[in-house]
């Protein structure tokens, strides 16, 4: 808990002047917000400012102590009430009691050690209620990161200003790591649990709530009366060492993202949603990224490469790692998947493992093409240059066995039996599998036709294409299309 905002309320000045000066209030965990010479003032102080803690006094002009107190607890019932009374007033304290008053210090007792003793006191009960409030609070910080832009239920926290911490963990692709299962990270307990452990200031952490996958967010009290630059560095480098230990805990890329300049949960929560696309930029950092969210979210996008309609996956998935484009990454990744998958009789694959790994795109395309060339460096030279010639040349209508034995520049029979000892089908299979593959990517971006389709992989009648996607899938390619639209 950062230091208790604190409001004192007394009708003579001096005695205002010496509670002020009677303990060090920033060491005992209080901050002096404001003080008002009678119950209206303070009332109006109360509205404005919102403190954990209201020392008044019980018999004021205008407004006396119970009456502030009352209009405090109805519409703060947080607010920890403490009365300063004399015996003749201590009926009105009983009554005031009986409301929600915390509790009282009688005038002629008032020193150093009783006010420290009633203050500790105090924060062990915020600190309770607290704990209490974020924890019933939490679906409502988790719904204004979600969906800031749906209307809200009342809630005190709607105009309280916090700074922010949002902590991504690099997790295997969910895209990609279904054949194996994947791991859905830490839970919201586990990285609240983290947080208090390794945030230089631990109270400061009011709520931890999971916003996504692998992607949390910390509420942090904003401290009173420091500068904009001196609050950017201390959650910087608290930043920063967060980021430290959770590396050295849990091997794996982590950015932690701050919201430096205090703002209310609404206020931040429609800033990430307007910005949010840009985490797709954490799939490619090798390290992560710690600092300000508006400075992430100022880097400069790659643009998005022109990819030619059903082109070769591996070609675009080297592509799209360059350019940093998420969605082109993610579809060349899928299908070089579905191949390795469709190959792996030949070469096993420990899914359990490899998944693990798939955290960033590097991470994966590097798995890719070692897979890719262990497999290939089983081949020998004519296969291999007989596969480079099907994937250069499928979608020539022409491209037949002969053909591509003229390239290898060896008999046709030689390559047919050659090509199936290695690669397990025959070159025809291979090549009606590798057109369909090309197929099913130009149907799923949903942009041609089924005929365009059939001619751009390589097929003269559209006929002759739905036969063979039949054939292969046991469904036409306009079931497929209705199924996928679905």
């Amino acid at each position: 808990m950062g230091l208790i905002e604190t409001v004192l309320v007394d009708d003579d000045q001096m005695a205002l002047e010496y509670l002020e000066e009677l303990i060090d209030w920033k060491a005992a965990g209080f901050h002096i917000a404001g003080k008002a010479l009678d119950g209206h003032q303070g009332w109006l102080l109360c509205q404005r400012l919102h403190p954990g803690l209201v020392i008044s006094d019980v018999r004021m002009p205008v407004m006396d102590g119970i009456d502030l107190a009352e209009k405090i607890l109805k519409e703060e019932p947080n607010t920890c009430v403490l009365l300063l009374s004399n015996f003749d007033e201590f009926s009105y304290v009983r009554q005031a009691m009986r409301m929600g008053i915390r509790d009282y210090i009688l005038k002629h007792e008032l020193d150093h050690e009783t006010l420290l003793n009633k203050l500790s006191t105090v924060k062990e009960d915020l600190s309770r209620m607290s704990r209490q409030n974020w924890d019933a609070a939490a679906d409502f910080v988790r719904e204004c990161f979600t969906q800031p832009l749906l209307p809200h239920a009342k809630s005190n926290l709607l105009d309280r200003q916090f700074q922010f911490l949002l902590v991504r963990e690099a997790l295997p692709f969910a895209e990609l790591s279904r054949v194996a299962g994947y791991e859905d990270g830490l839970s919201e307990t586990e990285m609240g649990g983290i947080l208090r452990e390794t945030w230089p200031r631990s109270n400061e952490v009011k709520c931890t709530v999971q916003v996504g996958r692998g992607l949390y967010l910390a509420v942090l009290d904003a401290g009173p009366g420091i500068s904009l630059m001196e609050e950017r560095q201390k959650i910087f480098f608290g930043a920063r060492e967060l980021s430290q230990k959770l590396k050295q805990k849990f091997p794996r890329p982590w950015s932690v993202f701050t919201f430096s300049t205090p703002s209310t949960l609404l206020q931040a929560g429609t800033f990430f949603q307007k910005h949010i696309e840009m985490l797709d930029l954490c799939w490619f950092q090798a390290s992560g990224f710690t600092g300000e969210w508006t400075e992430f979210i100022q880097q400069k996008r790659p643009p998005t490469p022109n990819i030619l309609p059903g082109e070769d996956p591996w070609k675009t998935l080297s592509i799209s790692v360059d350019a940093q484009n998420y969605s082109l990454f993610i579809q060349a990744a899928q299908r070089i998947l579905q191949q390795i998958l469709n190959d792996q009789g030949l070469l096993a694959v420990n899914w359990n493992t490899a998944c693990k790994e798939w955290y960033t795109a590097q991470n994966f395309y590097r798995w890719a093409k070692e897979y890719s060339n262990r497999l290939e460096a089983g081949w020998s030279q004519p296969v291999r240059r007989a596969v480079e010639c099907i994937r250069e040349q499928y979608r020539d209508p022409d491209l037949s066995v002969n053909k591509i034995a003229e390239v290898v520049a060896m008999s046709r029979s030689r390559l047919s039996t050659l090509f199936r000892q290695e690669i397990g089908q025959g070159i025809n299979e291979y090549l009606a599998q590798y057109r369909l593959d090309r197929a099913l990517q130009l149907m799923e971006e949903g942009q041609y036709k089924i005929y365009e389709i059939s001619e751009m992989v390589g097929y003269s009648s559209s006929q002759y294409f739905c036969r063979v996607f039949k054939k292969q899938k046991g469904y036409t390619p306009f079931s497929y299309r209705k199924k996928d639209r679905r």
